[in-house]
């Protein structure tokens, strides 16, 4: 935790448990963790703020940045229905409107899901993370159209795995990866538990 003062200092405490500041009075500050063994905290001088924070930075090191395309703009609506609409999207941005999207979105009920009035609300298949192979019949060229046209797709991912006969579902379930306690209408909400590694190659590998 890291707090500035106007009177020209800061101060980083070092403890990740519950951290209490009681201002007793106006020169007295009394910090109070729960968990406190050994006390590991830096004071920091600055006449102006912004060499407090540098002084935080030096301690606490330089923070990476994110890809430049992260601070441009995202656009997302609710949402893309099929393969055309996205794809057409991706091409109106750029040349009828000529705004410079960085990042196109594709919302939610993209996932498999065939044989329902309403696509992608098919009990059981929601958030399948398998594209619907009808609505998208070629996704690897969508995800081309969008990189083609300068632009990075994002696509909504939810916590949950449908439920049998989804083959998310059906494989985390086999290896004991879902959370029964915490259950949706929509479908079983994965643990995340699991090992970090395999939550990538599995959880997203699925996509």
């Amino acid at each position: 935790m890291f707090i500035i003062s106007t009177k020209q200092w800061g101060i980083l405490w070092d403890n990740y448990s519950d951290t209490y500041w009681n201002f007793l009075g106006s020169r007295t500050l009394s910090i109070r963790s729960t968990v406190a063994d050994q006390i590991d905290y830096y004071l920091v001088y600055g006449q102006e703020l912004d060499s407090i924070v540098a002084g935080y930075r030096t301690i606490t090191g330089v923070a990476p940045l994110f890809p430049k395309k992260a601070y441009g703009s995202w656009f997302s609506k609710c949402q893309y229905n099929n393969q055309t609409e996205l794809t057409t999207g991706v091409t109106n941005w750029r040349t009828t409107y000529n705004i410079p999207i960085d990042v196109i979105v594709q919302d939610w009920l993209w996932w498999d899901d065939n044989t329902s009035s309403d696509p992608g609300t098919r009990n059981g298949y929601w958030n399948s993370m398998r594209w619907d192979a009808n609505r998208y019949p070629n996704a690897q060229t969508t995800v081309n159209t969008v990189h083609s046209n300068n632009m990075l797709l994002a696509i909504s991912v939810w916590p949950t795995l449908g439920n049998a006969p989804s083959p998310p579902y059906t494989d985390f379930h086999n290896r004991g990866w879902t959370w029964h306690g915490r259950c949706t209408t929509r479908g079983v909400i994965h643990t995340v538990t699991m090992p970090i590694i395999l939550t990538q190659i599995l959880f997203y590998g699925v996509i």
